[in-house]
């Protein structure tokens, strides 16, 4: 049986890692759809059993990281320490990072807090707070609703009329014609 058919789940171990061992996280890959011997229900029962670890990982207080560089990762559980300055701290790689507790965001499934950082920037992306350049989603359906057409001007963008303008011209036109056909 080659590595890639067996279990990913089963490689987390049972017990919470102690605290003597630095930088021990758990490998926990998602279970792979497509390598299921049984179908939907081998595929239920994987994905229940990675879940089931996933919140007893939030309970003994990891943290699922997303650390971005060249593309979007699988999630690492680390359990990241508070070294006296009032903010977790972890180091990977030779490069420390942060995690205060206001760029963390719970996971909708599990609870287990989540934190995204992009490699080389010691303070992660704060998903809570927008970000100052961005486009609000109403500010952008009201440029799109406004933005110029490329169509060519036609008869009333000469005579510079609006529509609302051009009905009450119509409908003055209309009782002055019936007024002077009224007279004759």
């Amino acid at each position: 049986m080659s590595n890639q058919d067996a279990d990913p789940v089963a490689a987390l171990p049972d017990e919470a890692p102690t605290d003597s061992i630095e930088d021990s996280e758990p490998t926990m890959m998602p279970p792979n759809v497509r390598q299921s011997r049984f179908g939907f229900l081998g595929t239920a029962i994987k994905q229940r059993r990675y879940e089931k670890k996933r919140k007893k990982l939030a309970n003994k207080g990891y943290i699922e990281w997303l650390l971005i560089d060249s593309q979007f990762p699988r999630p690492r559980f680390i359990k990241p320490k508070a070294k006296g300055g009032g903010i977790l701290e972890y180091e990977h790689d030779g490069e420390t990072y942060l995690f205060p507790r206001n760029a963390m965001v719970p996971s909708a499934q599990t609870g287990m807090w989540t934190v995204v950082h992009k490699k080389g920037q010691a303070d992660p992306i704060n998903l809570r707070e927008p970000v100052r350049h961005s486009i609000g989603a109403d500010t952008l359906t009201q440029y799109l609703e406004k933005r110029v057409t490329t169509s060519p001007p036609g008869l009333l963008s000469r005579l510079d009329i609006n529509p609302k303008d051009l009905v009450m011209y119509g409908m003055m036109a209309i009782v002055a014609f019936a007024l002077i056909q009224g007279m004759i």
